[in-house]
């Protein structure tokens, strides 16, 4: 059905007037002619429809204002999240930063340990060799002592004066007295 069909309804047609001008119309009351006449039955049809329409109108109105809020409400909430986001890309650079830092500062911290303990190693190789040294000088000094000693006990016994003792072996090579060439 077309629009126009929905609100402005086929008109019945008209009854066929008397022929005779005698003839008086039946007696109608006005509510039963408002009832019987076909132009106030379709202005009422169309107040009807007007009415609809604005109701229709209205409803449209409140649903499209409520829909605008929640744009409003939409487009607040994204701009909130935007502003969230593009603090936590801040902080995120921040971040970022801070570890290569960080990671900077480690390499040369591992660096600086490695060296430390390639200086530590050859530290202790080094005291690992004054060990061994300390250990042949040690038992050279316990050698030398005991040659004191063993001297200390010749010494004891009576020296001849002459100095033949030198010449038999009791003391070193440095102390014989030179001897004349004959």
């Amino acid at each position: 059905m077309s629009r126009r069909s929905r609100q402005n309804p086929p008109k019945p047609a008209k009854p066929a007037l008397p022929t005779t001008p005698t003839a008086v119309p039946p007696a109608v009351s006005p509510t039963a002619k408002d009832e019987t006449d076909p132009l106030a039955t379709a202005l009422r049809q169309r107040e009807q429809t007007i009415e609809e329409l604005r109701q229709q109108v209205a409803a449209l109105r409140s649903q499209h204002d409520r829909e605008q809020g929640d744009a409003a409400i939409r487009q607040e909430t994204i701009r909130a999240l935007q502003q969230r986001l593009m603090e936590k890309d801040r902080a995120l650079d921040t971040a970022q930063q801070e570890t290569s830092r960080l990671q900077t500062q480690w390499q040369q911290v591992h660096t600086e340990l490695q060296s430390l303990q390639s200086e530590h190693t050859s530290l202790q190789t080094e005291l690992q060799s004054l060990q061994t040294e300390h250990t042949s000088l040690q038992s050279e000094l316990e050698r030398v002592h005991g040659e004191r000693e063993a001297l200390g006990n010749n010494r004891s016994k009576p020296k001849p004066k002459c100095g033949c003792w030198l010449r038999r072996g009791l003391g070193t090579s440095s102390n014989w007295p030179s001897r004349p060439k004959p």
